[in-house]
């Protein structure tokens, strides 16, 4: 036996054994396995794994046979496998990743893996034997990881992650920059070493949360930066688990939000400084929807109109505020939102019983696109400048009565002493004839009694011109301290007797008052003798009254003594009582009165530096009311 041939067989079977279990091998563990032998002569022998090929191209051994690998392999890819073949046929191994289209025009990736040697006593032949799987969802998972990766160290929040026993493992430029430590630094640590607060058992709680696969909500936490800065960090943690669903370790990312709460903080206390200017101003403001609901009112409003945010906010405006002039002249607020630029009205309300008034101005409130989205309504109270305006007028008024007094005072004396001499004439004539007809043979009672009606209208013409007189008459007696009580009671001496034959009872109250005040004794008799005349002739005509009461009242503040004649006589019609201080305006009969009393006893208490007011219901009496300047003891 030739040993050659038998060592050439030997070796021959030995070969095809081993080639026999690489192939069994190689179709347990990987998609496509491969060997073939170019010979010197160019011949190739080659070997596949059964479906190998058709499972990762979709073609069959004899359509690939057919139609050549390369027609399946992406174009861009052929410089790199040339360059494999390159290598295998000069004896070295060799390793190509490339894409192919398959038959059913999927793109696949693929990785080839194959080892070479020469054969032969030339080393002519070469033996290749390799291996091609599909790297598809490799290349796609690497491709996802190199994704993730640049986002996480793209990323500006800090990503860490810690294993299951709390130690740091990864750590990305965001933590880097956020906290001034690298992961050289702080591998093997655990996270909550950057706590300065009490913030670790929240940290520890979601933790446990996240190593049994639970996601937890974030949370605020005060974090000390490598230079010692506080940050306040949002911080949330999720498991890290394997393709397998098993948790491996715990993802922690952190938010730098200081400037966040720094803005929060400050808008906060913007929002308290707008509150407290919101509040603080005098002018009632609120805010109007298109509803006419009011969404918000400052402190002014609430107090202006008497509602607290609970009666008002979410109601209607014309529910709260119900102003006539509204619905009588058109809403404003309707005005504003469509399409009308600022309203001004003025409008009443009764609030408490008292009557006021407002000057209402409301404005469009509009946001970034323009469109009109509330209205703000501003609510100044005029009551008070209404009362001014009236009582300017009153006082122009009155000034305007005082001119016309000066002027009837100037006039006075002429006409008095005009008018005094022909009544003295007829006086004396008057006697003479009286004498004449009771010396007579058969006096004329009848004559005689006419007679004494000229006496009578003499008399009471010349009490006319005596108050002309005294009204323009300069006084003589200085302004002084004078006790009240004094004046009143020379004017109850002279017509006391008088009130008391009326049937007329009267009252003298707070006498123990000190009222000591500033006047002139004669002239304020004078004031007072003319309203007890008043109020004994209010009672005329009334019969039905059973008990006929005049008060004198005393009283006095800081800077006043205050003396009142009140009655319960007739009192004045509403309609009359404007009228009362003008000169000559009487509602007493001809002849019954001059129109004088009242102005020339205002006359009087204003020269005094007083004044005088009267109120009265008609049909139930009168009050009128002596304000003098008190002398301070």
């Amino acid at each position: 036996m030739n040993p050659t041939h038998f060592k050439g067989g030997l070796l021959e079977r030995l070969r095809k054994k081993r080639q026999e279990r690489y192939r069994k091998i190689f179709s347990l563990v990987l998609d496509f396995s491969y060997s073939f032998v170019i010979g010197s002569d160019g011949t190739t022998e080659r070997e596949w794994t059964a479906g190998g090929m058709e499972e990762l191209t979709g073609f069959s051994l004899q359509e690939i046979d057919s139609i050549g690998w390369d027609s399946i392999l992406l174009e861009e890819y052929e410089t790199k496998i040339e360059e494999h073949r390159r290598k295998l046929l000069a004896g070295h191994s060799s390793t190509v990743e490339f894409r192919i289209i398959t038959k059913e025009g999927k793109l696949k990736w693929l990785r080839d893996k194959a080892v070479s040697e020469l054969s032969g006593k030339r080393k002519k032949s070469v033996k290749i034997v390799g291996a091609v799987k599909d790297i598809t969802e490799e290349i796609l998972a690497r491709e996802r990881i190199a994704y993730l990766s640049a986002i996480i160290e793209s990323s500006e929040s800090a990503i860490i992650s810690e294993t299951k026993d709390g130690k740091i493992v990864s750590w990305n430029e965001g933590a880097r920059k956020m906290l001034g430590l690298g992961l050289e630094e702080t591998e093997g640590r655990d996270f909550t070493s950057f706590f300065i607060n009490d913030s670790v058992q929240l940290f520890n709680d979601r933790f446990s949360k996240a190593l049994v696969g639970e996601k937890a909500d974030a949370f605020l936490a005060s974090i000390k930066h490598f230079s010692g800065t506080e940050l306040t960090l949002l911080i949330s943690l999720s498991p890290v688990k394997t393709s397998e669903g098993n948790v491996v370790g715990v993802a922690i990312v952190c938010r730098d939000f200081t400037e966040v709460k720094k803005a929060e903080s400050d808008l906060l206390s913007a929002h308290s400084e707008i509150n407290q200017i919101f509040n603080g101003i005098s002018l009632g403001i609120c805010l109007i929807n298109q509803k006419n609901d009011i969404v918000k009112g400052n402190r002014a409003f609430s107090e202006m109109f008497g509602v607290n945010k609970k009666n008002y906010q979410g109601k209607s405006c014309c529910e709260i505020l119900a102003f006539r002039e509204c619905s009588k002249n058109g809403c404003p607020v309707e005005k504003i939102f469509s399409g009308q630029e600022k309203q001004l009205v003025e409008l009443s309300k009764e609030i408490g019983g008292i009557r006021k008034d407002f000057l209402f101005s409301c404005s469009p409130f509009k946001d970034t696109t323009g469109k009109v989205t509330l209205t703000i309504g501003c609510f100044t109270d005029i009551t008070a400048l209404r009362e001014a305006e009236k009582e300017l007028k009153e006082s122009r008024e009155q000034l305007l009565q005082s001119e016309k007094l000066a002027a009837i005072g100037e006039l006075a004396s002429g006409i008095a002493h005009e008018i005094n001499q022909p009544l003295n004439h007829i006086f004396i004539t008057a006697q003479i004839a009286e004498k004449l007809l009771e010396k007579a043979e058969s006096p004329n009672s009848e004559l005689i009694k006419q007679i004494k009606v000229i006496y009578e209208n003499v008399e009471r013409a010349g009490v006319v011109i005596e108050t002309l007189r005294n009204f323009s008459r300069k006084e003589t007696e200085k302004i002084g301290t004078l006790n009240a009580r004094i004046a009143v009671n020379t004017a109850l001496d002279m017509l006391g007797m008088q009130l008391r034959d009326s049937g007329i009872h009267i009252k003298l109250l707070n006498l123990s008052e000190s009222l000591e005040c500033y006047a002139t004794k004669n002239k304020l008799t004078q004031v007072i003798l003319n309203l007890l005349l008043n109020a004994r002739n209010s009672f005329e005509g009334l019969e039905k009254i059973s008990v006929k009461t005049i008060e004198i009242i005393f009283d006095k503040t800081p800077e006043e003594v205050l003396i009142t004649i009140k009655d319960n006589g007739s009192g004045i019609p509403s309609e009359v009582l404007p009228k009362i201080f003008l000169p000559f305006f009487t509602t007493k009969p001809p002849g019954k009165g001059t129109g004088l009393g009242l102005p020339i006893s205002q006359q009087i208490i204003n020269d005094f530096g007083g004044r005088i007011l009267i109120k009265s219901e008609y049909g139930k009496g009168t009050d009128v009311l002596l304000f003098l300047k008190r002398k301070i003891v």
